[in-house]
């Protein structure tokens, strides 16, 4: 499990959807030392994301970021980041309340909704 703040991730990704995924690839894969290499094509190694924004298991999603579309990545992301970690601490859910999301997508392959709740795909625990 990962932890971000939504906001700065926004921020440093400046509006952009590949730059966003570079940010939560970082977070998911922390080096301990980057290479040069890897500094050059991520710059976002080796800064403080810590929030209360939560992915169980973001490498089953970004493991697929070259097979998905960004777009789906990016709002699954999105809708994930208002899920209340202390609610997920408490009972397990990884569930979003509806009422809850900032934006119903149209189509998301990585979404679906039921029950009032939106389902994420590579978030079951």
């Amino acid at each position: 499990m990962i932890q971000f703040d939504w906001q700065r991730v926004k921020r440093l990704a400046n509006g952009s959807n590949i730059e966003l995924i570079k940010v939560m690839s970082a977070i998911t894969w922390p080096e301990a030392a980057p290479t040069r290499q890897q500094k050059r094509l991520n710059p976002y190694y080796w800064k403080d994301y810590e929030g209360i924004s939560f992915l169980i298991e973001p490498e089953k999603l970004l493991t697929k970021k070259y097979e998905l579309p960004v777009k789906d990545i990016v709002e699954y992301i999105a809708l994930a980041s208002k899920r209340s970690l202390a609610e997920y601490l408490l009972t397990g859910d990884t569930t979003l309340d509806i009422r809850l999301a900032p934006f119903i997508p149209e189509t998301n392959q990585l979404l679906t909704i039921s029950n009032n709740a939106v389902h994420f795909k590579y978030e079951q625990g």
